[in-house]
C-alpha cells in the first residue's frame, strides 16, 4: 500500500498546487549590478536575473546559495518560479537539485511533488534525499516506508548513503528486526566493508540494544577511526555498561599516544 504522505503528494494538479505549473508573471529584471552584490541575501532576485539563463546557469545559482548557506525554503521557490517565467528548460539535473533543496528545506510533500510529476526519470539520489529529509525531521517511520515503496514502484536499489540513512531510520525508532534486514542486504551488495556504513551498523545496533552485534560490527573493523569508537563508545553507555565505556575511552587515549593495546577489553 502506497503511504499515505507519498499517496497526497502523487494527486492530480486539480486536487494539489503544482510545483510544475506556471507561476503568476514577474517584473522585468532590474540592471544589473556588481558580482559582490549579487551574492547578498537580499539581492536574491537580481542575481537570478543575471545568471538564470539556462538550466546549468540555475543549478549553479542553487548550489552557490547552499556553499554560502543562504539556501531556505523561500529561496528555493523563488529560484523555481524564475526558471518557469524565462522559460528555462526543467532538465533532470536542474530537477534533481531543485528537489534536493526542498528536501533540506523540510518542504517534502514539494519534494515528493516534484518527483512524481516533474522528473522524467526517477533516481536513486532523489529517493535517498526524500528519505534522508524525513530522518532529519524526525519521522524515521515514514522514511522506511518510503523506502519501501520505493523498492516496489520504482524498483530502485540502494546504494552507499541510502543504507546510512536507512540505518540511522532503525535506530530512531529500535526496529532491529528491520536493521538486520538491511544488515544483511548490505552485505549482499559489499557495502559493510565501508567505515560509514560500519559506524552507522555500529549506532543502529546500540539504539537497538543489542551490544554484542555493536560490538562483532565494530571488531570487523579493520582500522577504526574516531567515529566508529565513538559509536562503540555511545553504545556501552547508552547500555549501561559504564566500565566497558570507561575502558573504551582508556583504549582510544591509548591509541592517540601509540601504546594501543587490543586485548584491553574483555569482548565476550
Amino acid at each position: 500500500m502506497v503511504p499515505r504522505w507519498i499517496r497526497s503528494a502523487s494527486l492530480s494538479s486539480e486536487t494539489s498546487p503544482s510545483l510544475c505549473s506556471p507561476p503568476p508573471p514577474l517584473p522585468p529584471p532590474p540592471p544589473q549590478k556588481s558580482q559582490a552584490h549579487l551574492y547578498n541575501r537580499e539581492n536574491l532576485k537580481e542575481s537570478l536575473h543575471a545568471f538564470s539563463s539556462s538550466s546549468e546557469m540555475v543549478t549553479s545559482f542553487l548550489n552557490l546559495c547552499r556553499k554560502r548557506h543562504i539556501q531556505d525554503l523561500s529561496t528555493t521557490h523563488l529560484v523555481y518560479t524564475y526558471t518557469i517565467y524565462r522559460g528555462i528548460h526543467f532538465n533532470f539535473v536542474l530537477g534533481e537539485t531543485l528537489l534536493l533543496s526542498l528536501a533540506k528545506c523540510g518542504a517534502i510533500e514539494d519534494a515528493l511533488y516534484l518527483l512524481h510529476h516533474c522528473l522524467q526519470q526517477k533516481s536513486i539520489f532523489a529517493w535517498t534525499a526524500i528519505i534522508s529529509a524525513y530522518v532529519g525531521l524526525g519521522k524515521p517511520l515514514e522514511a522506511l516506508e518510503s523506502y519501501d515503496y520505493m523498492m516496489v514502484k520504482d524498483g530502485m536499489e540502494p546504494d552507499l548513503y541510502t543504507f546510512v540513512t536507512l540505518f540511522k531510520a532503525c535506530g530512531d525508532i529500535t526496529n532491529l528486526k528491520k536493521g538486520r534486514t538491511l544488515h544483511i542486504y548490505a552485505e549482499k551488495k559489499g557495502y559493510t566493508s565501508d567505515s560509514f556504513i560500519a559506524c552507522s551498523l555500529v549506532n543502529m545496533y546500540g539504539k537497538c540494544r543489542s551490544i554484542k552485534e555493536s560490538e562483532k560490527v565494530f571488531l570487523e573493523i579493520g582500522h577504526p577511526d574516531m567515529p566508529s569508537w565513538s559509536a562503540m563508545l555511545s553504545a556501552y553507555l547508552d547500555d549501561g555498561q559504564g566500565a566497558k565505556a570507561i575502558m573504551l575511552y582508556r583504549q582510544i587515549l591509548a591509541e592517540d599516544q601509540g601504546t594501543f593495546e587490543p586485548l584491553l577489553i574483555q569482548w565476550d
